[in-house]
């Protein structure tokens, strides 16, 4: 007798075999465990019956996902369930573990890299000179170049930690504050910018739904290729753009 497996999330088919678990559960939980899928076989398999069926209640994925599988991609999950079905679980979804770290004199993250290219059969980039790195560090953290009394400074240091300090001091710095609260403000803007194509359009598409019940999309959380397309296409882009044209007024 073919082993009995529980589908659980795939690299191989990770919407897919997601897509089954939500619409199986329920009959798993009334009825006991289905043989979702049974190594090499794929008659008894019910996330193949899932996938072929014509039953718009049982087909995966569902019609209102609108995903649909091609001839192609199910023949490919037929030859698969037919040749043992192995998979291993999503990486996202399995408890991270602590690496061990590469034998090396410097930063663990360094260890990490160095290993990489070794085993790439790549060399590592010559060490920059201390002069490169206090205009870099100084730069991407407050915006600003260094002084040259900040360089002499930094250059005459010969203190192992000497760079470590050098962030700390450019991290306690007003500027860097500043420097680091303008990507978000930036951020901010374009999500305000009637020239952004989305929050316009979610924001109208809930208030909607507050006011009447039901969403224009109605996969309110999801506006890409996976969600819903509007009702009413015209009327929900009206209303986005005078929303931004009365200034975001609620």
């Amino acid at each position: 007798m073919s082993q009995v497996l529980l589908i659980r999330f795939s690299h191989e088919f990770p919407i897919y075999c997601h897509e089954l678990l939500r619409s199986i559960h329920p009959l798993v939980a009334q009825f006991g465990p289905l043989p979702v899928r049974v190594p090499g076989d794929v008659e008894a398999s019910e996330a193949w019956h899932r996938i072929v069926s014509t039953d718009g209640d049982e087909i995966m994925p569902p019609p209102e996902h609108n995903k649909e599988i091609t001839a192609e991609e199910r023949e490919t999950i037929r030859q698969w369930i037919e040749e043992g079905a192995p998979y291993q679980a999503h990486w996202a979804f399995e408890a991270a573990k602590k690496s061990t770290v590469p034998a090396s004199t410097g930063h663990p993250i360094d260890a990490f890299i160095d290993a990489r290219l070794t085993a790439e059969k790549l060399v590592a980039n010559k060490r920059a000179k201390k002069e490169q790195l206090i205009r870099r560090v100084t730069l991407d953290l407050t915006g600003l170049p260094p002084t040259p009394a900040e360089v002499d400074a930094f250059l005459t240091n010969q203190e192992p930690d000497a760079f470590e300090r050098l962030v700390d001091g450019l991290q306690s710095r007003v500027a860097y504050g500043e420097h680091m609260a303008r990507y978000r403000l930036d951020l901010a803007d374009w999500l305000v910018s009637g020239k952004h194509p989305l929050t316009a359009r979610v924001t109208v598409n809930r208030i909607w739904r507050q006011f009447f019940g039901r969403r224009l999309v109605g996969t309110g959380n999801d506006f890409g290729s996976q969600g819903e397309p509007p009702s009413h296409p015209e009327l929900l882009d009206w209303l986005a753009v005078t929303f931004v044209d009365e200034g975001w007024d609620i």
